[in-house]
């Protein structure tokens, strides 16, 4: 199932199109916005983890999908789906948890 999340983001988000560049800073496969690399950074040191991401990582679909997985499985390890939705786009209405579900 959380394998399946990720694709119905990409597909909601950016159709799959890893070049999109979005109204609010977001760019990328999943229409990531500097906040979430910069979160993505924060968890990483929290780990000790040693990947770092740089605002251009967004352009790249593989960067975009370790970020998306290093923020939900930090902030949703259960991978709840209204959380993950919350999470990636806090300020989406009802009609994007919705989208998401049916490509589920």
């Amino acid at each position: 199932m959380k394998k399946d999340f990720i694709y119905a983001f990409m597909e909601v988000e950016s159709g799959f199109n890893s070049k999109i560049l979005g109204k609010l800073d977001d760019v990328g496969i999943l229409q990531i916005r500097p906040v979430m690399i910069r979160e993505a950074n924060r968890i990483c040191k929290l780990r000790k983890d040693p990947r770092r991401y740089e605002y251009s990582d967004r352009l790249d679909s593989i960067k975009s999908a370790e970020i998306w997985y290093i923020v939900q499985g930090f902030w949703n390890p259960s991978y709840d789906l209204k959380k993950a939705a919350k999470i990636w786009n806090p300020t989406a209405g009802r009609d994007y948890l919705d989208k998401i579900r049916r490509l589920l």
